[in-house]
């Protein structure tokens, strides 16, 4: 697979080097209309022959992608995707259908990583529908890390959270291997050292460090995959309406457990690995750590805050446990166990 090529730029000189092309412009309605991305834009368009499409989606919707289909205006040089992880999906299913254009990303979040993955998703109802090529993977990445300070704190929020349990999913992938744990634990430690920062008071410095947090956690999945916590979460997220990296972090906890349960050499190393990033040596002080991330987030732990019945979430872990992302995990899955750990889990976060 050919290495991405990577620019790191300003508002002013993000877009300077594409010139004279035929390209399909998707973005966010927020960035379009915005007074820093203004110049941008207008550089673009004044260098070259741009349609836009805005989205606006957390996930993709079929319906959707049925509408898309039907704007374009054929051919593209270049497709442009300026967003977050649904305006990538997006991008990354137009470039199926159309195959030949070059695909460059300007991710305006710091969490899914898309930009370093050779994965789309979309839904179809409540299916969930993946593709995954290598030709899908963008071949640029152009990072502006001012344009990730106007984005609302919930977004900051949930894409960050997105970065976190991506990467420590990675780390107990049994697709895992030596580079994807290296780019994983990095995108922890950069987390770690900067999320907080970057949530309370953005700044360029700070946004720019969670940008490759993100990347980092998208290139540590491209390897590995993401496993037991994103299975747990999608459900969550389609039918409950919990954003996605939220959801996530609601079952990071159980899934951390769940791989505790395990005394083998691997998972015991490379647990105690991610829980000395925060310099805790035990579950129990992680599982501390990430709730006071939570409270700090303002993200509630407690399914029945998000109006999911302990019933309902039963009934999630139970469908995903025997998912085939759920079957990346580093250990198989046994259902009775998950839904003991979950009733365990549950109990401790109502009397807490």
């Amino acid at each position: 697979m050919k290495p991405q090529k990577i620019q790191i730029a300003s508002a002013k000189t993000a877009f300077a080097k594409i010139r004279n092309k035929k390209i399909l412009l998707l973005a966010s309605p927020s960035w379009l209309v915005s007074k820093a991305t203004k110049p941008a834009l207008q550089q673009l368009k004044l260098s070259n022959e741009v349609q836009i499409l805005s989205y606006s989606g957390f996930y993709l919707e079929f319906r959707e992608l049925e509408k898309m289909r039907k704007k374009l205006k054929h051919p593209f040089q270049v497709i442009l995707a300026i967003g977050g992880g649904g305006v990538l999906d997006l991008a990354k299913h137009l470039l199926y259908d159309l195959k030949r254009p070059t695909l460059i990303a300007v991710p305006t979040t710091a969490g899914s990583g898309s930009e370093a993955t050779q994965f789309a998703t979309f839904y179809r109802g409540f299916q969930k529908h993946s593709l995954s090529y290598s030709w899908l993977r963008p071949q640029q990445v152009i990072f502006v890390s001012e344009w990730l300070l106007s984005i609302p704190p919930s977004v900051r929020v949930s894409a960050g959270l997105d970065c976190l349990s991506q990467a420590i999913e990675s780390i107990l992938s049994k697709k895992s291997t030596p580079s994807s744990r290296r780019k994983a634990f990095l995108s922890l430690k950069i987390f770690r050292k900067y999320f907080e920062k970057y949530l309370l008071i953005p700044n360029k410095t700070n946004a720019k460090q969670m940008q490759r947090a993100a990347y980092a956690s998208g290139c540590a999945i491209q390897i590995s995959q993401t496993n037991l916590a994103h299975a747990l979460s999608y459900e969550l997220t389609r039918i409950h309406g919990i954003p996605h990296g939220k959801a996530v972090f609601l079952n990071l906890i159980p899934f951390l457990r769940y791989n505790y349960l395990f005394d083998d050499r691997i998972s015991q190393k490379r647990l105690k690995q991610i829980f000395m990033v925060w310099n805790c040596k035990t579950l129990k002080a992680f599982e501390e750590k990430l709730k006071k991330l939570a409270q700090s987030c303002e993200v509630s732990l407690d399914f029945s805050n998000w109006n999911v019945s302990e019933q309902n979430i039963k009934k999630i872990y139970e469908h995903a446990g025997k998912s085939p992302r759920a079957r990346n995990s580093l250990h198989s899955i046994n259902v009775n166990d998950l839904k003991e750990i979950l009733q365990t889990y549950i109990k401790e976060i109502r009397e807490s």
